[in-house]
């Protein structure tokens, strides 16, 4: 994604599935993240450091986290603008069929 982002790349690859990787490449790291932080807490020794690594790993898996869901709600808000409301015709109903 980096490598899209900062070179020209970014021009020729389509921007749809540009944002719909980086969607799902967020989402991955945010597990992963998680994950490693989760097997970390339970595998520590209690030096500062370490906890220090504990506190950054699940702030920056919360970050990605949130980073995704704020893509997500996009994403849905972007959907629901694309669909056309429906409009009910109350004259259809009393008009004859071969008018």
């Amino acid at each position: 994604m980096l490598i899209v982002y900062c070179t020209p790349v970014y021009d020729k690859v389509d921007a749809g599935k540009v944002k719909s990787s980086d969607f799902y490449i967020t989402l991955g790291i945010g597990c992963v993240f998680l994950l490693a932080s989760i097997i970390f807490v339970s595998t520590h020794d209690q030096t500062s450091a370490e906890i220090a690594a504990i506190v950054f790993g699940f702030l920056a898996s919360f970050m990605f986290l949130a980073d995704f869901a704020i893509m997500a709600y996009e994403k849905r808000q972007e959907s629901q603008k694309r669909k056309p409301e429906a409009t009910v015709r109350a004259e259809a109903l009393t008009e004859p069929l071969n008018a």
